[in-house]
């Protein structure tokens, strides 16, 4: 069974209701086994804050550890919406310790994102919103080490030699990519369930998902 963890933020429940659907939705019956992800599990606390834009910036580099560095474990940003079964991903990760949609490098189109933070462009930037670990190959990745170890060094993935790739389609940023069957959509800029939303090509999807949720 696929352990999937949603990053959870306290400001972001019903885009983590509406994920958390969507997966099991498009997911055969029992194939999957969801968590919520918060920002200290088991009372863990990070060094420093820095960059941190939402309460699970750095614990979802946690994932290996909380799956007991066993099996494969996908974690999520939580303003994802997913149209096809996570399952399939397993067949990207080839030998490397992670699977990620590498997206090229690309400048955000707003200044902030979700609730009003600051949207910062970097190398790399949105891979770490969706990565499916082989936990055994992630040992590195310890609550110490996870703690101290810098922004750049975690989310650029600089703690593992090779990063397997993961079609696009699985993180269709909304407003940047445009695909006629995306596999999941990343609402990175904020999505339907903000007040300042403007609506976008994948709007309808989202909105069709949540109103099935309730």
């Amino acid at each position: 069974m696929l352990k999937v963890f949603i990053g959870y933020d306290s400001t972001e429940s019903i885009a983590w209701d509406v994920c958390r659907y969507s997966i099991l939705h498009n997911s055969p019956h029992g194939s999957v086994e969801v968590h919520r992800l918060i920002g200290s599990p088991d009372g863990w606390k990070r060094i420093s804050s820095e960059g941190q834009s939402t309460e699970f910036t750095y614990s979802r580099f946690l994932v290996p550890y909380l799956s007991g560095y066993e099996g494969t474990s996908l974690f999520v940003d939580c303003d994802f919406l997913f149209l096809d079964d996570v399952n399939l991903l397993s067949s990207y990760l080839t030998g490397s310790a992670v699977a990620c949609c590498q997206h090229p490098d690309y400048v955000p189109r707003s200044i902030s994102k979700m609730d009003g933070q600051t949207q910062v462009g970097y190398p790399r930037k949105n891979w770490s919103s969706l990565m499916l670990f082989d936990n055994a190959k992630c040992r590195v990745l310890t609550p110490d080490y996870v703690a101290k170890a810098s922004a750049k060094e975690l989310h650029r993935m600089e703690w593992t030699e090779s990063v397997d790739s993961i079609p696009l389609e699985w993180n269709t940023l909304e407003g940047y990519y445009h695909f006629e069957n995306p596999r999941a959509v990343h609402y990175t800029d904020g999505g339907p369930w903000h007040q300042t939303y403007t609506e976008n090509r994948y709007t309808k999807l989202w909105l069709d998902y949540y109103k099935n949720l309730k």
